[in-house]
């Protein structure tokens, strides 16, 4: 296969894993000059501004209108040349040439702060509060040589002025803006959740499971368009474009939202407790209200930010968002975006085989019924058949369908892995550079024999540098789009008949005769197609968690066949008696009952190993434990509803701090 389709380049001489080998392809056989562009993992505005200044520096931007500063989250520190040295100041007014410098008092030997000017202070470079406060004069006195005027704050006189000011003490609390756009945090993944605990089917209502056919590879051969080369970055307020509306822009946006209220589900994904959640209010999914009803009215405790793409903002504004404000925009140009590109290129080939090696649909087709399907793939997915080789092969589809759920992961590694080496002890000189290196904290360092050293270092979050070929705007793209897809799917179905959805796949209900989903199902890329075997039916559905269910199938023949997964729990012989569809179906009658049950229990055999490399591996057996996790929305009587929902003749409280 890899000699035929990837030009003989030999997986186990040219990548260390899957992923890898596949990136190696890519960039050697597929992606072209410009293909992909330069997207940094700490964002484009870098500097080492503390939260405290920049909250302040937009308070007096708030206060004062006509106030247009220049700081990091706008246009970069400002640079200043002055006695001999470069100095990065907080604020900078360019028409008035005007320096708005905040002090930390731990940092610059505050004198009402640290009284004992003698004591060293390990964190300021051995420093006393006296040099370190002697330090910051001579910055000042520099700077007034060379601007018109310095205005200087303490941070202890900014705690003082919120203890005056309520309304200045409520926006620096509420003020969530304090950095710049990491494309990181629009790389969400995709959705998983249970809407309902126990479903049955019914003589008027029938079961349905539904999966996308290789969700990702759709996307990524044509289902989406990708952009090429280096985003332009909007940050100043009088270009930001005004909220209200459809944003035309395209890219990655930064801003304030506040959801609908009384919508059936939410639209955007927000990280919360560690769960990827779609809240209409913030301040329920924070504090994990579950069993309650929402109280919140304020504006202030239910808008969400966060990063998104540009299209799924737009779709959650289409159904009733608003956005409050727009903090950062990375956007391409119109022509810049393309559909399949260098991924079409690499998933073509790969596609026509795993087609190939799928068989035919059915057996005992005539010659027409060949034709006609081997249509039908060359319309909808571009690549044609050969019918001579179309033959069932299970192991050679297994292969062709890893290597198509390979092609994006890579844009969206993370840099932030251990570095470990092997070095001889005589070697002073790799050992003092491999430590002193300022971008990164010592891990380990460890005896290997008589004379070499185990040494071990990984990198800070504030000097992350991207891996080659690294594009987490195409990573994000690529997730954000399976996420509009399935909730494409989940309208259709009615949110009221949703049972269970999981990234590219959903369960629900419906009426018999009726066909929700008829226009999104077929056998090509990217169409829905059933996980329950024709002349089968699903009759129960028992959902404990996400990614933990259980199915009761009836079989043709009359008799019931069951299907349950367990995220984390390995069902053999000895879990599968006690994690049973009985078991959880009994298990979640009493949660609903009482809001408690006793957890399902297993044991799980597995590897484990220390942190360092050098810490051996082991085999034991754990107690794993499993018990109900309803907590992406309000429960109440086995039916899970979004966090903040209200009805919407409830009126919200305007006090939105910008």
């Amino acid at each position: 296969m890899c000699l035929d389709i990837f030009n003989g380049w030999n997986p186990i001489v040219n990548g260390c894993t899957l992923a890898s080998y596949v990136m190696f392809v890519m960039k050697h056989e597929y992606i072209k000059q410009g293909d992909v562009g330069y997207v940094p993992e700490n964002g484009m505005n870098r500097g080492n501004n503390s939260m405290l200044a920049l909250k302040y520096l937009q308070w007096l931007e708030k206060n004062d209108p006509s106030l247009k500063l220049k700081y990091q989250l706008k246009g970069g520190e400002h640079q200043i040349q002055a006695n001999g040295h470069n100095y990065y100041v907080d604020g900078y007014n360019e028409a008035t040439d005007e320096v708005f410098e905040v002090h930390g008092c731990l940092w610059h030997g505050c004198k009402k702060c640290f009284p004992n000017r003698e004591k060293k202070n390990r964190m300021c470079g051995d420093l006393s509060a006296q040099e370190s406060y002697d330090r910051t004069i001579q910055r000042e006195e520099d700077i007034r040589g060379v601007v018109k005027k310095l205005n200087v704050v303490w941070e202890c006189e900014i705690y003082e002025m919120m203890e005056k000011n309520k309304t200045m003490k409520k926006f620096f609390e509420l003020n969530k803006y304090t950095r710049c756009l990491l494309p990181r945090e629009a790389l969400y993944g995709g959705r998983t959740q249970a809407f309902r605990s126990i479903t049955k089917a019914f003589e008027d209502t029938i079961l349905n499971y539904f999966d996308y056919v290789s969700m990702y590879p759709y996307l990524n051969a044509g289902g989406t368009s990708y952009p090429r080369g280096n985003p332009k970055v909007v940050t100043d307020t009088d270009k930001l474009p005004k909220p209200g509306g459809l944003l035309k822009l395209r890219g990655l946006v930064y801003c304030d939202v506040l959801p609908i209220q009384d919508a059936a589900i939410g639209y955007l994904p927000q990280r919360i407790c560690k769960k990827l959640m779609f809240t209409l209010c913030r301040t329920c999914a924070e504090s994990q209200n579950i069993s309650g009803t929402c109280t919140h009215t304020l504006v202030s405790q239910r808008y969400l930010t966060g990063v998104w793409t540009t299209e799924e903002l737009n779709n959650a504004i289409s159904k009733g968002y608003k956005v409050l404000k727009y903090h950062e925009i990375w956007y391409w140009p119109d022509e810049a975006w393309v559909k399949g590109g260098f991924f079409a290129d690499y998933i073509k080939p790969l596609l026509k085989l795993k087609h190939e090696s799928s068989g035919w649909p059915k057996e005992n087709m005539s010659d027409a019924e060949k034709e006609a399907y081997i249509g039908r793939i060359f319309e909808k997915d571009g690549v044609l058949l050969d019918a001579s080789k179309i033959k069932k092969n299970t192991a050679l589809r297994s292969l062709c369908k890893i290597f198509l759920n390979s092609a994006w992961g890579k844009f969206g590694q993370n840099p932030m892995k251990s570095e470990t080496r092997l070095i001889l002890k005589a070697d002073a000189v790799t050992l003092t550079n491999f430590f002193n290196d300022a971008r990164y904290e010592p891990v380990s360092m460890i005896p290997f024999g008589k004379h070499k050293l185990w040494i071990s270092r990984k990198p800070k979050k504030e000097t992350l540098r991207p891996a080659p070929f690294t594009n987490l705007a195409i990573a994000a793209i690529t997730t954000s789009a399976a996420r509009l897809r399935l909730t494409e799917a989940m309208e259709k179905v009615g949110v009221e008949n949703m049972i269970y959805c999981d990234t590219d796949s959903l369960i629900f209900k419906q009426k018999k005769g009726e066909d929700p989903l008829k226009d999104l199902k077929g056998e090509q890329l990217g169409s829905l197609v059933s996980e329950i075997p024709e002349g089968n039916e699903l009759v129960e559905v028992i959902t404990m968690a996400p990614k933990v269910y259980a199915l009761k199938i009836k079989k043709a023949d009359g008799t019931f066949t069951y299907c349950v997964k367990a995220k984390g729990m390995t069902l053999n012989s000895g879990n599968s008696k006690k994690i049973t569809f009985d078991t959880m179906k009994k298990s979640m009658k009493e949660f609903i009952e009482y809001g408690v049950t006793d957890a399902l229990e297993g044991n799980m055999m597995t590897f484990k190993r220390g942190e360092h490399a050098l810490d051996g591996l082991w085999t034991c057996v754990l107690k794993k434990r499993l018990s109900p996790r309803m907590d992406k929305g309000h429960y109440v009587e086995g039916v899970v509803a979004p966090f903040g929902q209200l009805q919407s003749n409830v009126d919200l409280i305007d006090d939105y701090p910008f």
